[in-house]
C-alpha cells in the first residue's frame, strides 16, 4: 500500500523546477541507452549470425543497432520524466538513496549466485543447448549486460510505467498499487517470450519449461515492484543487477 497522505497532482511546477527535472531525465535516459548498447549489440549479431539462415551484414546491423538505440533512448526519456515529475507527488521514493542500493546490490548477487543453478535446471539448459552463445561470453560483456539490461527495465517499467499507473490509480482514489504490480509482471514475461518467439527459440522449450519460466519471471518482476516501491529506483536496479549475475557466472564457466 502506498503512503496515506492524498497526493497534490494538479499544483504546476515552476519553469527552473521543470528545467531540472528534463535535464535529469535526459542524462537517466542516455545513462540507459549507453548501457543497454553492448547487450543490444551482442544479441543482434549473434542471432543474426547463428538464427536466420540469411544474416545481414555488418553495415546493416549497424544500422539495426542505431535505431534500436534511438527508440530506446526515446522511450527510456518519456519513462524518466513520467517518474522525475510524478513519483515525489505520489509518495513514492523516486530515485531512492545510493546507501541502500549498494545493500540491495549485495543482497542480489547473493540471490542470483544461488538462484542461477536452479533456473539453469529447470529451463535455460535448455535455451542455451539450441543457443549457448546468446548470453555473453566474456566477463566484460557480462558485467555490461548484467548493468544495461536492469538500468533500461528498471526505468522503463518501474520509474515510468508502475509510477505512471499509480498516478492513474491516485486520480481514480485508488491506493493499492497491485492491479499495475501485475499488468507489469504480466507484461514483462509476455515481452520475454515474445523475444523468444521472434528469434524462433520458443519451440526449444516444454510444456513445464514455458510454465517454470514464467513464473519465475512474474514472481522476479513483482518483487522488483515492491523494492522500488519501498526503497526508490537505485534499490531495484542494484537488487535486478545482482539478480542477473547469471551472465558472469556463464561466461566464466565458459572461459574456463
Amino acid at each position: 500500500m502506498l503512503k496515506h497522505r492524498r497526493p497534490d497532482l494538479r499544483k504546476p511546477y515552476s519553469g527552473h523546477e521543470l528545467k531540472v527535472r528534463l535535464r535529469h531525465a535526459v542524462i537517466l535516459a542516455g545513462i540507459a541507452m549507453l548501457c543497454l548498447w553492448p547487450l543490444l549489440y551482442f544479441n543482434l549479431d549473434y542471432l543474426n549470425q547463428h538464427i536466420f539462415k540469411q544474416p545481414a551484414d555488418a553495415e546493416q546491423i549497424t544500422i539495426l543497432v542505431f535505431n534500436q538505440l534511438l527508440l530506446a533512448f526515446l522511450l527510456a526519456l518519456l519513462c524518466s520524466l513520467t517518474g522525475f515529475l510524478y513519483a515525489e507527488r505520489l509518495g513514492l521514493p523516486g530515485i531512492g538513496r545510493t546507501r541502500s542500493a549498494i545493500w540491495w546490490l549485495l543482497s542480489g548477487l547473493v540471490a542470483g549466485s544461488l538462484f542461477t543453478p536452479l533456473t539453469y535446471w529447470a529451463y535455460e539448459q535448455t535455451l542455451l543447448t539450441r543457443a549457448m552463445g546468446l548470453y555473453p561470453t566474456h566477463w566484460p560483456q557480462a558485467l555490461l549486460s548484467m548493468l544495461g539490461e536492469s538500468i533500461m527495465q528498471e526505468v522503463t517499467l518501474r520509474f515510468g510505467l508502475l509510477t505512471m499507473g499509480i498516478y492513474f490509480l491516485a486520480r481514480l482514489g485508488y491506493r493499492h498499487p497491485w492491479p499495475v504490480i501485475a499488468l507489469i509482471s504480466a507484461f514483462s514475461a509476455y515481452a520475454f517470450f515474445g523475444f523468444l518467439e521472434r528469434y524462433h527459440l520458443l519451440a526449444v522449450f516444454t510444456l513445464q519449461e514455458w510454465s517454470i519460466a514464467l513464473v519465475i519471471g512474474m514472481l522476479l518482476q513483482w518483487l522488483l515492484c515492491e523494492v522500488y516501491l519501498r526503497w526508490g529506483l537505485l534499490a531495484s536496479i542494484s537488487l535486478h543487477s545482482g539478480l542477473l549475475v547469471k551472465y558472469l557466472l556463464y561466461s566464466m564457466i565458459w572461459a574456463s
